[in-house]
């Protein structure tokens, strides 16, 4: 399938991984109440969503690109999900996670994600973590004032 994004089409696939089995499982089953997805559009939300009672559920049409399973960051064996079998991403989001962890144990998860990035991959954080990817050897921020980094190698 393809994606129209600023009236471009593009294949795409998205991983959606986690340590945590029970939010994969409610990932998977994509279930949102209306205060979880306030800060859509209403566009985004008819394009995206069908109504389910009084909740709303990612369409089929999305929901057949998500590729849902679990992956640690902290394995050491590995650079990105086994289900992805190249890594070489385009884009990775990566928000909220690293605050969690240690400098060391944030070290090896910021070379671990540029390391899964494609040549010139984009890498898009919150501002939580921004400061931290900014210090990382593989990614330069694009524009100083946003939370998005393109891989340098």
């Amino acid at each position: 399938q393809q994606l129209n994004l600023f009236q471009k089409s593009m294949d795409y696939r998205i991983f959606a991984t986690d340590i945590a089995l029970s939010s994969l499982k409610l990932g998977e089953a994509g279930i949102f109440t209306p205060e979880s997805i306030q800060l859509l559009t209403l566009k985004q939300v008819k394009s995206y969503f069908d109504q389910l009672g009084d909740n709303y559920q990612i369409s089929p049409r999305l929901k057949q690109h998500i590729a849902f399973s679990y992956y640690d960051l902290m394995d050491q064996s590995s650079h990105y999900p086994p289900d992805s079998i190249y890594g070489d991403f385009d884009i990775v989001f990566c928000s909220n996670l690293l605050f969690y962890y240690q400098p060391d144990i944030q070290s090896n998860i910021t070379r671990k994600i540029a390391k899964s990035l494609a040549d010139k991959g984009f890498l898009v954080t919150d501002e939580a973590e921004k400061a931290i990817f900014r210090n990382t050897l593989n990614v330069i921020p694009i524009e100083p004032q946003l939370c998005i980094f393109q891989n340098n190698r």
